[in-house]
């Protein structure tokens, strides 16, 4: 019952902020950009966050050492908000590495459930400073199904590269 409500909660709070072509920025609560998709085996939710120079700055961090902001971020989201927040156990199952991102898809299992939550979770950085964070969740995934869910991910993480 408890993890439905986690679930759902996140779920409807990208459809707060959904927008069809343009990225708002008018609270540091929702993020730049949502979108959801299906598929005939999984659904997801992406969002789109602009980390902010007093994020990077709470967190003594200096813009241009990226791999620390990447690291950091990546890190933060997992221990904090999955594992801390969420009560979630927690598990990297593959990570890229590229110039200006690194990515990471993360197994999360919430106690006693039989299935596993994906969240795909990428730090970015665009060509004149600004990084963001971008997330996709994939709620329910089997465990027989992950390296499907994954491709999945994936291919919708590449499909939404250019927003923002």
């Amino acid at each position: 019952m408890i993890r439905k409500h986690i679930i759902l909660s996140i779920l409807l709070s990208s459809f707060s902020a959904q927008s069809d072509t343009k990225c708002v920025n008018n609270s540091k609560r929702l993020p730049l950009y949502s979108q959801q998709l299906s598929s005939n085996s999984f659904e997801a939710s992406l969002n789109l966050w602009e980390i902010s120079k007093e994020n990077l700055d709470k967190r003594g961090l200096s813009a241009s050492r990226s791999e620390d902001v990447f690291i950091t971020f990546l890190d933060a989201y997992q221990q904090d908000n999955l594992e801390e927040k969420l009560f979630y156990k927690t598990k990297i199952i593959h990570e890229i590495k590229e110039g200006i991102s690194i990515s990471r898809v993360i197994q999360a299992e919430f106690p006693g459930s039989l299935d596993y939550d994906l969240f795909f979770v990428k730090v970015s950085k665009r060509k004149d400073g600004i990084y963001f964070l971008k997330t996709i969740i994939a709620p329910r995934v089997k465990k027989d199904k992950i390296k499907e869910a994954v491709k999945f991910i994936e291919k919708f993480s590449i499909e939404t590269i250019n927003k923002c």
